[in-house]
């Protein structure tokens, strides 16, 4: 029974993808009919499908994401690297605060999913850092400035897929096909030697005929909400122009006709105005009411008027009022097909925004690195890290005198062993080179003289203090449970940072764990090591084990005081 119920779920997941994608199959999006994933497909089409109706043409097949692609991290690392929140919380004095100078937000995000999920492709790295490369030289960037005329197109293109853009996202949409020409124009001096921005050039070559539509259909600044009008131009509809010049003449109507009343009976007070709650009317002075003629109609009493009407003015009313309830609807029905127009073309608008967020990344990428001084990574086929000159990119950032530190990380020399006093700059050491490696794989070039990057599949962290009461963990258990991930996952070609471990045990207890830790992590994982600690006698126990380099934090003293330098010594 169990069988044949999980063989109707696939059967109707199968059913879905093929309303929802034509040519969609299980097998064609990588999942066999066993595979976890169809259910949450499932789960997402139909959720899709009950909210919207349909499937929204700016969604694309549903793909398997390999998590082999990444530079796995866990939850945990990525909050101790304070990659993308700081751990005092906001995004200031993070890798994703001092990095992100996007001109877009949809640039933004994507440099927030490059952080969080960098590709362990070097290929595909080395792409990434040809086209900085190639940004960084050109003589002209000039017009890369034409991107902050570029809107949110992930969000924009979106809401055309579900039909319910506002105005002015059409309008930031306009704005963005403005200025395609100018990119792919600067696109352009690179010809076919950077595949990258090649590869972008080619995908904003903009068909003329959307931006020729958005043009000529959407008003030069369309209101915020389609039922207040003035969202389609004028001159593109003859019926709309006809309703908007009863409108918008109606002032110069009401002035002649309030002229040929007061030549008429002699009242040189006579105004005609509209009120929101009597319409059209006549106002006349109480002083003059002797001379209303007869054929005028009491509409209301005010304290020092009267208001009536007239058959003329009812008349006039009666179109205007019809014109401006005509030319909002024809308006609804104009703008409601430029938005089926537009459904034409959002494929690629998808691709546009997806390039478009790409050059913005690496342009970002190019101003940092010039500005900061960073350099680009070399790539190698064996696991090393070697760093030269390293600095942290968020500490530099802000601090006045910063201590740069070298870094070597191989197979003859696979663990460090950092001791020294708080605050004297083992962590920031561990942390920076962490953070080097990962944003060489993001494709930018990082903060220090020289880097050598061999390749990597996660970067796994343990530092600091902390617990988790609602859990029931105390601070020992997250501590254990976090090393113990770690020493699970951790391959030669993982790079593990571990701060102090030991604490909140009897430090006998602290200091055999901490040892067992490293040996097997040095020994039988045979990783890239970050080992700091305040245990003097475990240190002392390791020394002069091959593999292993022992380096301490500097510090010079003064009358009355200890100074931090965050340089390192060798030794303990």
């Amino acid at each position: 029974v169990a069988a044949a119920g999980a063989e109707e779920r696939v059967a109707e997941v199968a059913r879905m993808l093929a309303m929802s994608f034509e040519g969609a199959t299980p097998a064609a999006i990588g999942m066999h009919p066993g595979h976890g994933a169809l259910a949450a497909v499932g789960a997402l089409l139909h959720y899709v499908r009950s909210t919207q109706t349909t499937i929204p043409g700016h969604l694309s097949w549903p793909s398997l994401e390999q998590p082999e692609r990444f530079l796995s991290m866990d939850v945990s690392s990525r909050r101790n690297l304070e990659l993308v929140e700081g751990l005092q919380g906001g995004v200031a004095k993070t890798l994703w605060g001092v990095l992100d100078d996007c001109s877009t937000a949809s640039g933004s995000r994507l440099l927030k999913r490059w952080i969080c999920f960098p590709e362990n492709s070097q290929i595909e790295t080395r792409h990434r850092l040809d086209a900085v490369d190639a940004l960084m030289t050109c003589p002209d960037t000039s017009w890369l400035d034409a991107l902050q005329w570029c809107g949110d197109m992930e969000r924009v293109v979106a809401r055309i897929g579900l039909q319910t853009a506002k105005p002015k996202d059409l309008a930031s949409l306009r704005s963005t096909l403005s200025v395609l020409g100018t990119l792919t124009t600067g696109l352009q001096l690179y010809g076919d030697k950077v595949m990258r921005l090649e590869s972008i050039g080619r995908t904003l070559a903009a068909p003329p005929a959307i931006l020729a539509m958005l043009e000529s259909a959407l008003a030069e600044s369309p209101r915020t909400f389609l039922r207040d009008g003035g969202v389609i131009a004028t001159g593109f509809d003859a019926e709309l122009d006809e309703c908007r010049a009863l409108t918008d003449n109606a002032d110069g109507v009401l002035s002649a006709m309030a002229a040929k009343e007061r030549d008429a009976t002699g009242i040189s007070t006579l105004k005609i105005e509209y009120n929101r709650n009597s319409g059209y009317c006549i106002e006349v002075s109480k002083g003059q009411l002797d001379k209303v003629p007869p054929h005028y109609q009491r509409k209301q009493s005010l304290k020092n008027a009267e208001r009536y009407t007239i058959a003329e003015l009812r008349d006039f009313e009666n179109k205007v009022l019809t014109a401006v309830d005509r030319g909002l609807k024809r308006e609804k029905v104009l703008y409601e097909q430029l938005l089926k127009d537009l459904q034409r073309h959002v494929v690629w608008l998808v691709s546009m925004g997806q390039a478009l967020s790409q050059l913005d990344v690496l342009a970002c990428f190019a101003r940092q690195s010039a500005a900061w001084n960073y350099t680009r990574p070399v790539f190698v086929d064996q696991p090393t890290l070697q760093v030269k000159a390293g600095r942290h990119p968020v500490v530099e950032r802000h601090t006045k005198k910063y201590q740069d530190n070298d870094v070597v990380l191989g197979a003859e020399q696979r663990t460090y062993v950092i001791t020294g006093p708080n605050m004297g700059g083992k962590s920031t050491l561990m942390r920076q080179t962490a953070l080097m490696a990962r944003t060489a794989y993001m494709g930018c070039r990082v903060p220090a003289a020289e880097v050598t990057v061999g390749p990597m599949d996660a970067i796994c962290t343990r530092i600091g203090a902390s617990d988790d009461v609602a859990s029931g963990r105390s601070t020992f258990m997250v501590e254990m449970e976090e090393a113990a991930n770690i020493l699970t996952k951790a391959t030669p070609r993982t790079l593990a940072v571990l701060d102090e471990i030991g604490r909140g045990t009897s430090s006998l207890e602290g200091a055999a764990l901490a040892q067992a830790v490293l040996e097997h992590l040095h020994t039988h994982s045979q990783c890239m090591t970050f080992f700091a600690t305040h245990y003097r006698e475990l240190a002392l126990g390791l020394l002069g084990t091959k593999g292993m380099r022992f380096v301490h934090a500097l510090t010079d003293e003064e009358p009355g005081r200890v100074i931090f330098t965050h340089a390192m010594g060798e030794g303990i």
